[in-house]
């Protein structure tokens, strides 16, 4: 039945390989510059969760007491 659809004749594949190998060149040089470092973006944002009151990491309110203890099975928050 000839070539299948995604299969281009003549010579265009070739043309598609040379532009699929400078999109692989991209990909790979902004790979080589991504950056994984914690970066903080707001510091109001960040000033405001460093006062805030927390339990086991999560932010609580403030007025409210919490009985909080780890060896507990059961819930109460």
């Amino acid at each position: 039945m000839g070539e299948p659809p995604w299969h281009p004749p003549g010579p265009e594949g070739s043309l598609a390989g040379a532009s699929r190998d400078s999109a692989i060149t991209r990909y790979k040089e902004k790979k080589k510059r991504r950056k994984f470092d914690k970066k903080i973006r707001y510091e109001s944002r960040k000033a405001r969760a460093d006062v805030r009151k927390r339990v086991k990491g999560r932010f609580v309110k403030a007025g409210e007491a919490y009985d909080y203890d780890p060896l507990c099975e059961t819930r109460s928050y």
